[in-house]
């Protein structure tokens, strides 16, 4: 295991500013809000605003911004280290920055390096210990919180999937980890400095994790895809494709690495017939047992005492991903990330917003950043069961299997693909009928997602958004470069080249790969290797696990086996790309 070097920064202080309301930046800038923290002891919230690289401290009785904090870099995450601090995940450039929200300057803060590239982090309950994710190099390190400053502190454990969300449980020792794009679940025990264990429940997408009010239950917002059902207009209408779920899972069953963790879970199914809940995200439980969520995709809060069966949905502002609550309860704080808005619902009857504050100057949308609203947009779909997020997540892939008709035939599920990168991998579909990136965007609305057409302006700002994902290139394995250029060479002897062409790594014809699906297809279009090591299934039904089990169990377009010590040369090689 590798051992991480903190390098400490000297503290930069700001000039003080006054207590009058600070005027929002202006400029082209898009502030991106993704995380919030209430904070009592200044009747305030802190929210962190990804593309503006800063905090601002909001006063959400009076409506207004007190005082920004940065701009740190591109923020990733954020949350309350001490009643006097604030703890900020920086992507670019990778590094935590402590912030002291107390002091009267705005800019008082400590920045401490860190080796990869920072997506998430969190704060155990008692403050004392903190948990931070890299999604790309799959790694959590935890470490003691008065040990921020020293060099080698913590311990840093590998995943098996890329990590998302993570959740202290309530003994300030074990971290809960979710899956990024899939449904597994690990356990951290921080105190060992090791991987407890590792499950999965049928979901993905888990973007809310809560603690329930006597901490003896966690609850996950997620989507789950049913393999057996196909894109029809019936199996949409009847939430039989995909469903938005509310679910609880027992502490105890998390604990226990032998235990189901599904042996004591509830699970509530979020809207319903004519009025579904694309894209559930931020949840939390009041002290009277109410829970309050995000349902993202259709621009709502909702609140429910009976979890199920009395939700309360107020609309709020485009793609609500976070909320939390005033120390009262009564009101509920909603981060609006594509409105650049801050929403206060007044929690009773049924629902009321109290106001809207602007956390950024609204300016006229490029093509790309009106085709991004759309992309998260579940009312493109028939009642708003999934946007195009709900299959792709925050435009790469979930890994699940589904049915959408793009292959013409009827029952063949086929693994979601990723669409970064997906500009320069034309054709598309698994069996590259669709020509044009336009063309796949004007079927999966109308046929996978069973919505009504798009307006050529709407299908021209989706291509521009989609234009604008690329592969990932952090976070790359360290391997020795000698291996992987082996594993080129390997590449080329095998002629793989003939199918996955450089530099997209992908060609316009279909190629009989030796599998069939349920219909006896048996021609494919390659899907692109860049990126490849995103991935966690691979071949057109995810029959692969890894990509070791690409080579080794299918023997994948191989005559003969390959040597103990080509393998790992070639996958190498393909991991690097």
């Amino acid at each position: 295991m590798s051992r991480w070097p903190l390098l400490m920064a000297a503290v930069v202080v700001a000039d003080a500013v006054a207590a009058e309301p600070v005027a929002l930046p202006a400029g082209t800038q898009l502030q991106r809000p993704i995380a919030i923290v209430v904070w009592p002891e200044r009747e305030t919230a802190i929210v962190a605003l990804e593309r503006a690289g800063t905090l601002v401290e909001v006063d959400y009785e009076r409506g207004a911004v007190n005082r920004t904090f940065g701009p740190f870099g591109v923020v990733a995450d954020m949350d309350r280290l001490s009643p006097q601090q604030a703890i900020v995940a920086v992507s670019d450039p990778p590094s935590l920055v402590v912030v002291d929200v107390q002091a009267n300057a705005s800019g008082a803060h400590s920045t401490l390096r860190w080796p990869t590239r920072p997506t998430g982090l969190r704060v155990s309950g008692d403050g004392q210990r903190v948990a931070v994710v890299s999604r790309g190099a799959r790694l959590v390190r935890c470490l003691q919180a008065a040990d921020l400053k020293l060099p080698d502190a913590g311990s840093s454990i590998a995943l098996p999937f890329q990590p998302g969300r993570c959740l202290w449980l309530p003994d300030h020792r074990h971290l809960l980890v979710a899956d990024a794009y899939g449904g597994r679940l690990a356990i951290i025990d921080a105190a060992a400095g090791e991987l407890a264990s590792v499950r999965s429940i049928p979901a993905h997408n888990i973007a809310g994790l809560a603690l329930g009010r006597n901490g003896e239950r966690v609850y996950l917002t997620h989507q789950a895809i049913h393999g057996g059902a196909q894109t029809s207009r019936e199996d949409v209408h009847w939430g039989g494709i995909l469903t938005n779920v509310l679910r609880s899972v027992a502490v105890r069953d998390l604990l226990d690495p032998l235990a189901d963790v599904l042996a004591h879970n509830v699970t509530v199914h979020l809207g319903d017939i004519g009025r579904a809940a694309g894209d559930p995200a931020g949840v939390t439980i009041r002290s009277d047992g109410v829970a309050v969520a995000t349902f993202a995709g259709v621009n709502e809060l909702a609140f429910d005492r009976g979890l199920g069966f009395e939700w309360k949905r107020v609309t709020v502002g485009a793609r609500p991903t976070a909320v939390a609550l005033t120390p009262d309860g009564q009101q509920a704080l909603v981060v609006n990330t594509l409105d650049d808005s801050l929403s206060v619902v007044r929690l009773a009857g049924e629902g009321t917003v109290q106001q809207t504050i602007p956390l950024g100057v609204p300016r006229e949308l490029s093509a790309g950043e009106r085709g991004e609203r759309f992309f998260f947009d579940a009312r493109l779909s028939h009642d708003g069961w999934m946007s195009c997020h709900s299959c792709h997540t925050d435009g790469h892939t979930n890994g699940q299997l589904v049915d959408n008709f793009t292959d013409g035939t009827e029952y063949t599920p086929k693994r979601v693909l990723s669409l970064r990168g997906v500009r320069d991998t034309a054709p598309y579909a698994w069996d590259g009928h669709l020509a044009t990136l336009s063309d796949q965007v004007r079927h999966s609305v109308t046929s996978t997602m069973q919505g009504e057409p798009l307006a050529d302006s709407q299908v021209s700002d989706l291509v521009a958004y989609l234009s604008t994902l690329a592969v990932e290139t952090e976070d790359r394995p360290n391997t020795d470069q000698t291996l992987i250029a082996r594993g080129r060479r390997i590449f080329d002897r095998l002629e793989c080249g003939r199918c996955h062409t450089s530099p997209s790594y992908t060609s316009a014809e279909t190629y009989d790969v030796g599998l069939k699906d349920e219909r006896g297809l048996d021609r494919f279009n390659p899907p692109s290797l860049r990126g490849l090591r995103a991935g966690d299934a691979f071949l057109h039904d995810g029959r692969a696990q890894r990509l070791e089990e690409v080579f080794q169990d299918q023997r994948h377009r191989l005559s003969a086996p390959l040597d103990e010590d080509e393998l790992p040369a070639l996958t190498a090689f393909l991991k690097s790309l």
